[in-house]
């Protein structure tokens, strides 16, 4: 992670079994991670699932509609990896709850599995250091 200065981590809160945890991405979460997956790109292909294809090998797509707008959009289907996602969530938490083990995390009881993943993301993408030309375009303006 070469502009892991940029790094600036976005705390958001969650509710997980009548429980408020922090998920909060540090440098520390990605170096976990990096630990884990070898890089954190891995682990968001990781976390993103692989693309569920019929016989032919074409990828099968389903409707996912939008809880706020009622828009239908199609996606991929994709085969979700419970390690992964226990993985990306306890990278997460651990700069906020210290005492947090991977086993905890897979102990967690998931009502709103969606909900989970939907503050996951946010918490990852708002933390991850920008891309160089998105900083170069601050700089230009």
């Amino acid at each position: 992670m070469s502009n892991a200065k940029s790094v600036k981590p976005k705390s958001v809160e969650i509710k997980i079994g009548g429980e408020t945890y922090v998920i909060r991405f540090t440098l520390n979460s990605f170096i976990e991670l990096e630990e884990m997956y070898g890089d954190v790109e891995s682990a968001m292909k990781a976390l993103s699932g692989e693309v569920i294809t019929d016989e032919k090998g074409t990828p099968i797509f389903e409707d996912v509609t939008d809880e706020k707008t009622g828009d239908i959009t199609q996606v991929e289907k994709r085969k979700v990896s419970f390690k992964a996602v226990r993985n990306m969530l306890y990278a997460g938490l651990i700069s906020a709850q210290s005492e947090i083990t991977k086993e905890i995390v897979g102990n967690f009881e998931f009502s709103d599995f969606t909900g989970i993943m939907a503050k996951l993301m946010e918490a990852l993408t708002g933390s991850l250091p920008e891309s160089k030309t998105e900083s170069e375009l601050k700089v230009k303006n």
